[in-house]
């Protein structure tokens, strides 16, 4: 089985630009996938970030249950992490970002305010790797559609200061992937979500990661999705069944394999088996 990668040169250009430019802001945003909470985290951000305020931002939040979220945000204060979980398709807890951000630098504006500093909007950089969220994000934050946003990893490539707020201007940079995936199930996780191209992940590897994982977790929902009485073990024998019931079949009434993988990788993004948490919690 070859190993998932990917790390356009575009990629390693922007890792250089912002760490160079992270000393021109003052907190730092990461946007994760609130589907993939840990392994949307590019582990580099870590070490870029260290001495510099965060905040995570747990986008696409309302297409996790309410018990799988909570138990993400405890994980992340647990280690003492500034969170909150947004979603900027339908506006959920952006109002609270800017409030938030100025409550974590309150100590660093007051000791600027007792200098006799005048105050000015925080400087605030946004990361995350490809198709987290970012563009739908910002362009929401400043109710216009002024920057591209797709559906498709890699839109945003240029390093670009918005003026989003009166007390908040932003840094964008371009979603950035780490050179290895040491596991590969986290390469998997992040193609079912569309970070990775679907280009370099075969199809019945997606599909069959996503299988297994409904199986497990949701196996209700794949009955009565597809009105099945009892879900293989088999994944292939579980396509056969569906094929069957949505009439993907080819001329002599075989299963269509393709077509039904397709029908079934669409329907998981589109949200059509429910809340989703492709990430082991603790």
């Amino acid at each position: 089985m070859i190993d998932i990668q990917w790390y356009p040169g575009h990629m390693a250009k922007a890792k250089r630009q912002i760490q160079s430019d992270l000393k021109k802001v003052d907190i730092a945003f990461v946007l994760l996938d609130a589907r993939v909470p840990f392994s949307s985290m590019n582990p580099m951000f870590r070490g870029m970030l260290q001495q510099k305020p965060t905040l995570y931002l747990l986008n696409k939040s309302d297409k996790v249950s309410a018990d799988d979220l909570n138990r993400v945000m405890h994980t992340f204060t647990q280690k003492e992490e500034h969170v909150l979980p947004i979603s900027a398709t339908t506006g959920k807890n952006l109002s609270k970002l800017v409030p938030y951000a100025l409550n974590m630098l309150k100590e660093k504006r007051d000791r600027d305010a007792k200098k006799g500093l005048k105050p000015r909007p925080i400087r605030a950089m946004i990361l995350g790797i490809p198709n987290t969220g970012k563009s739908t994000l910002i362009n929401r934050l400043i109710h216009k559609k002024t920057l591209a946003t797709g559906d498709k990893p890699g839109v945003t490539r240029q390093l670009q200061w918005i003026s989003m707020h009166e007390d908040l201007l932003l840094l964008d940079t371009p979603g950035m992937l780490w050179p290895k995936f040491e596991d590969q199930d986290v390469a998997l996780r992040l193609a079912l979500v569309g970070t990775i191209k679907d280009t370099l992940v075969s199809l019945d590897r997606m599909v069959f990661f996503a299988l297994d994982y409904l199986r497990h977790a949701r196996p209700n929902v794949l009955k009565e999705r597809y009105q099945i009485e009892k879900v293989p073990v088999d994944n292939v024998a579980l396509l056969d069944l569906i094929g069957q019931r949505i009439g993907a079949l080819q001329k002599g009434g075989d299963v269509d394999y393709d077509r039904v993988m397709q029908r079934i990788l669409h329907e998981f993004r589109n949200d059509k088996f429910g809340p989703v948490m492709l990430d082991t919690l603790p």
